[in-house]
């Protein structure tokens, strides 16, 4: 919010994502380091499970994005599931939220490899995800 109430609106958008992008399995990585069991299953399965999720807790915060795993979309027929294999990653540059963090704090952007873990924890810390069982380490992402 900073950033938009601080510098001139120019019609651009802030992108918060780290400039180097992590695949799934490297998030499994850091959730199972922080104590988070996370069993990796086959993604139909996965999203057959969200739909039953969604039908039997309509008011959990993720089943108002079922439709994004579930429905297709444009000229290609794909779903946001589709988009995430490597080849076809949407690449979202950060470059100008970095560039205006830095103009305004007089700081660079955090170095990548801490940004994962330091999501995981935000995400446990504010009870988007329930408390692990126990942390395993703290060592950074592979």
């Amino acid at each position: 919010m900073e950033l938009a109430d601080r510098l001139p609106a120019d019609g651009s958008a802030y992108h918060l994502n780290s400039p180097r992008y992590a695949l799934l399995d490297q998030l499994v990585h850091q959730l199972n380091i922080a104590g988070h069991r996370v069993e990796t299953i086959a993604t139909d399965q996965w999203v057959r499970g969200l739909v039953e999720y969604g039908e039997h807790h309509p008011q959990a915060a993720i089943s108002p994005f079922v439709p994004l795993f579930t429905e297709k979309w444009g000229p290609e027929r794909v779903s946001v599931v589709d988009l995430y294999v490597e080849d076809r990653m949407p690449r979202l540059g950060c470059t100008r939220t970095w560039d205006a963090f830095a103009y305004l704090t007089g700081q660079s952007c955090p170095a990548t490899e801490d940004l994962l873990p330091g999501c995981v924890e935000v995400l446990t810390s504010s009870g988007f995800l329930p408390a692990p069982s126990s942390p395993l380490s703290r060592t950074p992402a592979r």
